[in-house]
């Protein structure tokens, strides 16, 4: 009987519960659930656009390597290591700070916290000290709503309150993502609605604020994460008011020349991204798109970013950065890491929503290059503001703010590093697609049913080989879709040592579709052969690249080639042989030259821009035409699917050969 009335009880209240649901507010509903009283979000909410690629389940990826190094001592160091803990981050919020952007290193920490625990979901200490930090940040909350560091409510939403309150809504969203804690939603809707009471139509402009109030209305992003969790319309309907407001000036940069805080105007366009998801409003996505596109032609440089300091740099002097990046002077140029990390966020989101791989060729030069620049590998902190030349200010600004042991870059780069093992390897409707080439392995649940294990071994980006082991739980059907990068022009794919017999695109995704069994083995053979790249002002500057590597010449190696050139075959390429480092650096390379004085062939090293010291990546024509002869043959690979059996046969066996070569030059 007892037993009858309780769930009578539970009945009734979710009677109620749905009764209040329906309608234009949806209002939150409170119930009692053993004992604990929290927010019941609403049903699913249904996307209008689905993600055309997904990652992976928690704990699926596992990455070897250098990136896989890096990874974990973000974790050891940046998440569980910190030399004063994550407490440093709560103790703003508990005591207040009326000054600076401290407020914002607790979201920043958290969501990064978030994809730790998916890379490792199985380390309970990562778990234990998000739990701990949740608990103290939580109990700041003010009665009202707010959530933050200043102590007077004159200074609420003034300077950088808003965008620091940001980044508490994203860490509050992934702790919910984790843990389904009902205080989280709580928490994050009372936070979000005192926002909506002050700022808006009749209230605080959108436009007062850091950087004409863009910066504050980044919580766009987190505003439509918010709406997804609860289905409450009004969250929605604010959602759409701040795209009023940010929509024309992003439209506006991207017709004429970017402007502004790259970081911020970039975080916008994540923002009305996730709008996109919720809306189906096709303009956001081409918005997105034509901006990007801008940044590409306009501010993107060949290490792989762009700003200079905080800002885009715009066009000076007539030019624009990407045509003045080769001038002497531009080495004074500093790229903030807070705007390549979330350069490279933009591209993951512009991945997952169109499912082309052009993102993912700029992530990984964006990695390989700035990125990995600025992160110190001896201890996993980031620098600030980056130098493009000088390694001597590396550290430059914001090492240490706000009695913390981080800046807001330091803060920040765990977001970007610890975000790669999702986009590594990913799934669409079909199968796995393989995104970075990094030893590791990756467990990736089938449409049909069942998963797949791939284990893949290489020593890319040094070495061109890919092998990767297939292991599904039993034979099945499905498709393995492997990353092409728009720089490897000659490619090689074997499937247990045959030709795959498939056509081979640069810049896409290659598709094996078979019935696939444990024991199969793919073997890709990548172009890393040196291309010349020419500068973009026309000067005849030259730099040189090797797959996603950005090459530096030494402070010596400047001295030693004079006016030699680089001798290149008929496409341009040159073979450049990996070398053994005598700077310290991660990678080196020999690269030929033909002598400007006797016309005889010397070898002069070249270092991985990321760890160079002075880097020197522009020089006086490095080759003085397409087509000079090189001094290695450069085999021809299999390209494509038609010809004889014969033809197909010799190109499986040049493949194999250029496999060899390629692996006994690693050795």
């Amino acid at each position: 009987m007892r037993n009858m009335k309780q769930i009578i009880t539970k009945m009734i209240l979710l009677m109620f519960t749905m009764v209040v649901l329906t309608g234009s507010a949806m209002a939150d509903a409170m119930i009692e659930v053993n004992g604990k009283q929290g927010l019941i979000p609403s049903a699913s909410l249904t996307l209008q656009v689905e993600d055309r690629l997904k990652p992976l389940p928690s704990g699926a990826v596992k990455l070897n390597d250098k990136l896989g190094q890096l990874v974990d001592q973000c974790i050891n160091r940046r998440i569980l290591g910190l030399p004063q803990g994550w407490e440093q981050f709560v103790v703003p919020f508990e005591k207040g700070d009326d000054e600076g952007w401290a407020a914002e290193f607790w979201g920043k920490w958290a969501t990064s916290v978030f994809l730790a625990q998916q890379y490792r979901p199985s380390n309970t200490n990562i778990m234990d000290i998000y739990r701990q930090s949740f608990n103290r940040i939580i109990a700041t909350q003010k009665p009202d709503g707010y959530m933050g560091t200043f102590t007077s409510p004159d200074l609420y939403f003034t300077v950088w309150d808003v965008w620091c309150r940001k980044y508490t809504m994203h860490g509050l969203l992934a702790y919910h993502d984790l843990t389904q804690n009902a205080k989280a939603l709580s928490a994050l809707t009372r936070l979000t609605d005192n926002l909506m009471a002050h700022i808006g139509p009749g209230k605080q402009p959108f436009s007062k604020g850091p950087h004409h109030g863009m910066a504050g209305a980044t919580i766009l992003e987190p505003v439509v994460l918010t709406y997804r969790k609860t289905g409450q319309v009004k969250y929605l309907d604010y959602a759409n008011l701040l795209q009023d407001f940010v929509l024309p000036t992003i439209k506006k940069h991207s017709a004429s020349h970017l402007s502004g805080h790259a970081y911020v105007h970039m975080s916008l366009c994540e923002g009305l991204l996730e709008l996109y998801r919720v809306t189906g409003n096709r303009d956001l996505l081409d918005t997105v798109l034509e901006y990007y596109k801008t940044a590409l032609e306009q501010e993107i440089l060949a290490v792989g970013s762009g700003s200079n300091a905080e800002n885009w740099w715009g066009v000076k002097k007539g030019k624009t950065a990407v045509v003045t990046q080769d001038e002497p002077d531009f080495g004074f140029f500093k790229i903030e890491t807070c705007a390549t990390v979330t350069w490279i966020k933009l591209n993951y989101q512009l991945l997952r929503l169109t499912g082309e791989s052009r993102f993912v060729d700029e992530i990984e030069k964006t990695m390989y290059n700035i990125f990995f620049r600025s992160i110190n590998w001896d201890d996993g902190n980031y620098g600030a503001w980056m130098p493009i030349h000088k390694k001597n200010t590396k550290w430059f600004v914001g090492k240490y703010q706000w009695g913390t042991d981080v800046g807001c870059c330091a803060a920040n780069g765990p977001r970007a590093l610890l975000l790669l093992p999702r986009l590594a390897v990913m799934r669409d409707a079909e199968g796995p697609l393989v995104n970075l080439y990094t030893s590791g392995n990756a467990r990736v649940p089938l449409s049909q049913g069942g998963e797949v294990m791939l284990t893949t071994t290489t020593e890319y980006p040094v070495g061109n080989i890919v092998t990767i082991a297939v292991k599904p739980e039993q034979p099945c059907e499905f498709t393995i879709k492997l990353r092409i990068p728009s720089w490897s022009v000659k490619n090689g794919i074997t499937v247990n040592g045959s030709n795959a017999g498939v056509t081979i695109v640069p810049s896409s995704y290659v598709s094996l579709k078979r019935v696939w069994k444990s024991g199969d083995i793919i073997q890709l053979a990548l172009d890393v052969r040196g291309r010349i790249i020419s500068a973009p002002s026309g000067s005849g500057n030259q730099a040189v690249m090797r797959g996603p590597l950005l090459l530096s010449f030494s402070d010596a190696s400047v001295k030693k080639i004079g006016t030699s050139q680089i001798p290149t075959d008929e496409t341009g390429r040159v073979n450049i042989a990996p070398a053994k480092s005598t700077q310290g650096t991660w990678t080196a390379f020999s690269v030929p030259f033909v002598s400007s004085d006797d016309g005889k062939i010397f070898s002069v090293a070249m270092f991985d821009y990321a760890t160079v010291g002075n880097a020197h990546l522009w020089s006086p024509k490095l080759t003085e035409a397409v087509g000079s002869k090189s001094n290695v043959p450069v085999p021809v690979l299999i390209e494509s699917d038609h010809g004889t059996t014969k033809q197909k046969e010799k190109e499986t066996q040049e493949a194999l050969d250029y496999a060899e070569q390629m692996q006994a030059l690693d050795k």
